[in-house]
């Protein structure tokens, strides 16, 4: 996290299933021993219509996410060469240090369905809780059924129009007067 390319801020994800605010909170605090600041702005990308997609549409576009990705292990970074632009520059080299990739486990739909309905259920409403609680929750979600490059667009443009980003916009204005 203290590595120069997360300083403008990072993703988190996989928010582990025993009790997600009580997770984010030893997230929160594990920042804050290591000098770095609090999350600020939450974004949550799922599929915006869940109640009209299927259950077997969500499964087979995470499948097919999932099991084009490469990881360059050292640095975390992640492509995925079934995904148009997200693709590594050499095949299964990294961009940056022309390391080889690896493939990373290969998920079962068995796996997809139950991480959907563990989300579906008491872990998003656990972390909606905690971030809206905080103010720092990004509304409306960010529909996950987009491309890769139209989520990332819209959660960039989120991130840094955020709340937190705001409330300090708000601040700075008011001590400006």
């Amino acid at each position: 996290m203290k590595a120069p390319q997360c300083r403008r801020g990072f993703v988190l994800h996989h928010i582990q299933p025993d009790n997600s605010a009580l997770s984010m909170m030893k997230v929160e605090k594990e920042l804050d021993h290591f000098g770095m600041s609090p999350i600020d702005t939450a974004v949550i990308i799922e599929p915006k219509e869940y109640s009209n997609t299927t259950d077997s549409d969500v499964e087979t576009s995470l499948m097919k996410r999932i099991s084009g990705r490469l990881y360059h292990k050292p640095s975390g970074r992640v492509y995925n060469v079934s995904s148009p632009g997200c693709e590594p520059k050499v095949s299964g080299e990294d961009d940056l240090t022309y390391e080889p990739l690896s493939v990373g486990k290969e998920p079962s739909l068995n796996m997809i369905s139950t991480a959907l309905n563990e989300w579906f259920g008491p872990i998003r409403k656990s972390v909606v809780e905690y971030f809206s609680r905080s103010g720092k929750l990004v509304v409306p979600s960010i529909d996950a059924m987009q491309s890769p490059n139209e989520v990332a667009e819209e959660v960039l443009e989120h991130v840094t129009k955020g709340p937190a980003m705001k409330q300090q916009q708000t601040l700075s204005e008011n001590n400006n007067q």
